[in-house]
């Protein structure tokens, strides 16, 4: 289920009777290099459950043995600490460890959860921005109006530029993520840039301008509290 692990350098398939003892190099391991690899997100996505599997076709090719390791227990209802503690001792008198998960939330949840925040909070900064445009052209919306111009005038010239300050912010922050990602990343692109959902991708680049748009053609349209005048010397 990892984006981008099967374009990776340097990835074995590794088994033998004494991995860590003997090595890629040694007489009881053996190895083959960039196996063929698919990527499922349907696969779990936890630190402990089985996010990386063979298959049985392979098992059998390589002649291989399964021996329990672990077993993934799932319960029809959230555990009682009672329940937790219980477990933990009898594992812990056996010599083995456990480990309880419930109501996590998913990568994708969290990725949507994030994307929401942030296009709230660029919403936040544009109105700002908008709002202290609005106030420095106050008196040229003032002189507008003397002219004629219509509320929808006024509306469309608050939404024309709430949109491109949108959509350059949405533009110029997705370049920078990406410049950053790829110079922090030690790996290749493709499994830096793999995981990335393409759908909150979308909300950010095209959702932040047409919220923008909409916001600033929604307030704006208040008639300004007095009509310009030059002023007499």
């Amino acid at each position: 289920m990892r984006p981008g692990l099967a374009s990776l350098p340097g990835i074995y398939l590794v088994w033998g009777a004494d991995i860590a003892a003997s090595g890629l190099s040694g007489p009881a391991a053996s190895s083959i290099a960039s196996p063929p690899m698919q990527t499922f997100s349907s696969l779990p996505g936890g630190t402990s459950a089985p996010n990386t599997v063979l298959t049985t076709q392979a098992v059998r090719r390589l002649h291989l043995r399964l021996i329990p390791d672990g077993w993934l227990i799932q319960a029809p209802r959230p555990l009682t600490g009672a329940q937790i503690s219980a477990a933990r001792q009898l594992a812990i008198s056996s010599g083995a460890t456990i480990e309880t998960k419930s109501g996590e939330l998913g990568l994708g949840e969290i990725s949507d959860g994030a994307t929401a925040f942030g296009i709230l909070l660029a919403l936040g900064v544009l109105a700002l921005t908008v709002g202290l445009i609005r106030g420095e052209a106050a008196g040229d919306l003032r002189t507008l109006t003397a002219t004629g111009a219509s509320r929808g005038v006024r509306r469309t010239i608050a939404g024309a530029t709430a949109d491109v300050i949108g959509l350059l912010g949405a533009v110029l922050g997705t370049a920078a993520a990406a410049i950053a990602a790829a110079a922090w990343a030690k790996s290749g692109p493709s499994a830096m840039f793999g995981g990335i959902p393409a759908i909150d991708l979308v909300l950010i680049v095209a959702g932040l301008p047409v919220a923008a748009v909409g916001g600033g053609w929604l307030l704006a349209g208040r008639d300004p509290a007095a009509i310009a005048r030059q002023p007499m010397e």
